[in-house]
């Protein structure tokens, strides 16, 4: 695997990582939501808003990272051709065998792919 797609995978483990603590703070905004002690009641009535805050803050950025947050991989990996095409003016070179990493042609005799730069095997 490519660095870029190691770091797109660590991205949406962090994401995971994110759903987790959503669904576990909605847990936790449940259980307190399910106090009816007449004595308590008061004092938890402020703390739901906060509890609540926390689970969209959870959820939201759980599903920005599993999407694999674009700006920071850009970030990371500027030169990478992630989601970007090639420009329709290139003609492909048909002569070679084809890429193991993107599938363009490569020339004969080269060892690293003109388009994504992968190290082609022998």
């Amino acid at each position: 695997m490519k660095p870029p797609a190691i770091f797109g995978m660590v991205v949406r483990l962090f994401g995971v990582y994110l759903l987790y603590q959503a669904i576990t703070a909605l847990s936790a905004y449940f259980t307190m939501a399910g106090i009816s002690m007449p004595g308590l009641q008061m004092s938890m009535q402020n703390g739901y808003r906060p509890a609540l805050v926390n689970v969209l803050v959870h959820a939201v950025a759980a599903i920005w990272f599993l999407y694999g947050a674009p700006p920071i991989q850009d970030w990371a990996y500027p030169d990478s051709t992630r989601g970007k095409n090639l420009d329709s003016t290139e003609t492909p070179n048909t002569t070679g065998p084809f890429c193991v990493s993107c599938g363009k042609s490569v020339p004969v005799g080269s060892k690293i792919c003109p388009v994504c730069g992968w190290t082609q095997p022998g």
